[in-house]
């Protein structure tokens, strides 16, 4: 929002008259009222600005849901079920691993 000495000195300087410094500044005024300023330490997000990120997290889907299918896979065909559970816990420990260097 220009301050009214801006727009006194752009009427001073001949942009404006002097006549629309008074109804601009309350123009301008009414128009900032509901607009707050931006907070300083807040990051741009740009997720889904482009229509590639929706299609990395599509893929991002399908490969944890490929790999939790693998894992229930591979443990209900372990013989006992404390073989069976540790494999589980082993095979979720790397797809989290996995899936935590994918997010980096």
């Amino acid at each position: 929002m220009a301050d009214r000495g801006a727009l006194e000195a752009a009427a001073a300087a001949g942009v404006i008259k002097s006549e629309q410094v008074g109804p601009l500044h309350d123009f301008l005024a009414s128009r900032a009222a509901g607009v707050g300023p931006a907070p300083s330490g807040e990051e741009e997000l740009r997720f889904i600005r482009n229509f590639h990120d929706v299609f990395l997290a599509i893929g991002i889907v399908l490969f944890a849901l490929g790999l939790a299918i693998g894992i229930g896979t591979i443990a209900a065909g372990a013989g006992d079920a404390s073989s069976g559970t540790t494999t589980a816990g082993a095979l979720c420990a790397g797809a989290a691993g996995v899936m935590w260097l994918l997010g980096e």
